[in-house]
């Protein structure tokens, strides 16, 4: 069996503000090791409709077996159009994986409770630290698309 404790500091601004941080410092127990996380969140309100949030986090992992660190990086911007129409796009890297993921949403409230909301995401990763037959040739970088459109509707008697 194993027995994980965590410990957490952090330091946070008020998100409220024109300008944020956020400050996070985690060691913790990890299956037959230790595992210890940082983060860091800079944010920025840039107009009454325009919003920026950049982040940036590393997992130190220190196991019996192997030892390796996860870096994961991410942007995010806000836009509000309207009340009722609104944009967002997140672009993130993990540097585990070696991906670039992308997404961009658009969300309109059409009326209270209910909307419609069209997502297009995006997975890049480069594929040939995967490749293992020098003969199969492949784009160096292989991308999963998708566009989804969902409604969301309130009913109320």
């Amino acid at each position: 069996g194993y027995h994980f404790g965590e410990f957490r500091l952090s330091f946070d601004s008020n998100p409220a503000r024109r300008f944020y941080y956020k400050l996070n410092y985690s060691p913790r127990d990890f299956y037959d090791g230790t595992r210890t996380d940082k983060s860091l969140t800079l944010g920025a309100r840039l107009s009454n409709r325009l919003s920026a949030e950049g982040a940036y986090t590393r997992n130190d992992i220190d196991l019996a077996v192997a030892n390796f660190d996860v870096d994961l990086a991410s942007l995010r911007i806000d836009y509000a159009l309207s009340p009722e129409m609104a944009l967002r796009s997140v672009t993130q890297y993990n540097s585990a994986t070696d991906q670039f993921s992308s997404s961009a949403r658009f969300r309109y409230t059409y009326r209270p409770g209910s909307d419609i909301y069209v997502v297009y995401d995006e997975l890049r990763m480069d594929t040939n630290q995967f490749m293992f037959d020098p003969h199969v040739r492949q784009s160096p970088w292989l991308s999963n698309r998708q566009l989804t459109i969902k409604m969301t509707y309130l009913w109320s008697p």
